[in-house]
């Protein structure tokens, strides 16, 4: 007894659903009318003759003509061969697409070859305002605190100050970056302004205590001027408060300038001296 097929599997040949039980009726029997097929394979009598003209033309039977046309299956091996057809043809298209994406690689390199020397020449130019960089993107603002982080030798000193443009769990990735800074022996404080909401005080807490547990040092206070970090005392990274909607603006200006840099460093001390430990959190949450 032959072993009973789902028509489903016939599906990655290009059958239909109603195509496949109409072949596998046929592949049974001699020869079968199209009344006779709709009955065996349980299909709408009305749709089979519509069903019968889409196996002809995938030449997967044939039509006898009589009193009554009478249908026959052909040699299922055909089959193979538009699965083999079909393998091949898909094999053509994916070393095409391959080949493409090769030369759109080169042509990608070749013109960041290009780009590099001029991007190094303009580095190189000195002007009045060389040493303020401005940003406004948000995640181009995330990029380069964690190029500074990276670059940073001996001494981070952050206000961590909202809001916040990433959820805690980027959060807690962006801060697992920061830490690995501590490993390379550079000194880590962070003053963090405490948050309206217990929940989120809780939250701050918890990722403080990760944080010190890794090696920062970190106090907490009410209020806090400004976000602020600053690198081995000559670059500073700012987002101050627009004046005018008193809210902290996503513009971002990256400073290098010692001067400057030794000033905001005398303000991060100040601002330690009045935060207070951490554990501070524990009794508000």
């Amino acid at each position: 007894m032959a072993e009973e097929i789902d028509p489903k599997e016939l599906k990655k040949f290009g059958l239909t659903h109603y195509e496949s039980k109409c072949y596998l009726s046929l592949l049974g029997q001699s020869r079968l009318s199209a009344v006779e097929v709709a009955k065996s394979a349980g299909v709408p009598r009305a749709k089979v003759y519509e069903i019968l003209e889409g196996l002809v033309n995938k030449a997967l039977c044939r039509s006898f003509p009589d009193k009554v046309n009478k249908y026959g299956a052909v040699n299922p091996i055909i089959l193979k061969k538009k699965f083999e057809s079909s393998l091949e043809a898909l094999h053509t298209e994916i070393e095409e697409k391959n080949q493409k994406l090769d030369s759109i690689k080169k042509e990608g390199d070749e013109i960041l070859e290009k780009l590099m020397p001029l991007y190094a020449e303009g580095r190189n130019k000195k002007d009045s305002l060389n040493y303020i960089e401005i940003i406004k993107n948000s995640e181009m603002i995330k990029e380069r605190y964690l190029q500074l982080v990276e670059r940073a030798r001996e001494e981070i000193l952050v206000f961590t100050k909202p809001p916040f443009d990433s959820t805690p769990e980027q959060a807690q990735e962006q801060g697992e970056q920061v830490l690995n800074v501590i490993k390379r022996k550079v000194s880590l404080r962070c003053i963090y302004e405490m948050l309206e909401s217990d929940e989120k005080n809780r939250w701050l807490y918890n990722f403080i205590k990760w944080g010190i547990g890794e090696g920062e040092e970190a106090r907490v206070i009410d209020k806090l001027p400004m976000k602020m970090a600053i690198f081995d005392r000559k670059t500073v990274l700012l987002a101050l408060e627009d004046p005018v909607s008193k809210e902290l603006s996503l513009t971002t200006q990256i400073v290098e300038h010692r001067a400057l840099a030794s000033g905001l460093r005398i303000l991060f001390e100040v601002m330690w001296g009045r935060a207070e430990d951490y554990r501070i959190l524990e009794r508000l949450v």
